[in-house]
């Protein structure tokens, strides 16, 4: 019976939370969000040329040369960052925050303060 009210209460915190954060998915909040995550990364696309070193760095430097450069592109860095980083981020956020809840809640039954 307790268990199923503690289930009950955790359930609707984690709605009341989803709920919060849909307050803000408004396209103001969402193409300020894409800007922040986009532009800096297009930024380095657009000036990878930097990035290439010369052979005998490359190969005095082999661990810190980036050799993934020229698969870079515009298209990918606007699909991971709107379609996969941002709900990927809130659902483990939000599971992680109610897991350690509920361990924290199960680890504290029965202890003498």
């Amino acid at each position: 019976m307790i268990l199923q009210l503690i289930y009950a209460q955790l359930v609707k915190a984690a709605l009341a939370i989803w709920a919060w954060i849909l307050t803000w998915l408004t396209p103001f909040w969402i193409t300020t969000y894409v800007l922040f995550a986009t532009v800096p990364q297009i930024l380095v696309i657009y000036n990878k040329r930097h990035l290439k070193g010369t052979p005998e760095l490359n190969k005095k430097y082999h661990a810190f040369a980036r050799l993934d450069y020229p698969h870079w592109s515009y298209i990918r860095i606007i699909l991971m960052s709107l379609f996969s980083l941002f709900p990927i981020r809130w659902t483990l956020a939000i599971g992680v925050k109610i897991l350690y809840i509920t361990v924290a809640f199960f680890a504290m039954l029965g202890s003498d303060p």
